[in-house]
């Protein structure tokens, strides 16, 4: 996991408190979808990265 991945997931369990704590929860969804979105993006562009590295480790020469 990356360093972006990181910071992403953390400020996702901050919103996810927020959203727990707060009576104005709601106003704070979007800002949840936009982090799941984020963290998916990031997480697949990781696994590409190590697909990617693991064809370029086969190549001869």
């Amino acid at each position: 996991m990356n360093g972006q991945t990181q910071r992403l997931e953390k400020a996702m369990a901050t919103m996810l408190r927020i959203i727990r704590d707060r009576p104005d929860r709601r106003k704070y969804m979007p800002i949840v979808q936009r982090l799941e979105r984020a963290i998916t993006s990031s997480k697949n562009d990781d696994a590409e990265f190590e697909r990617i590295m693991g064809m370029a480790a086969e190549l001869k020469g």
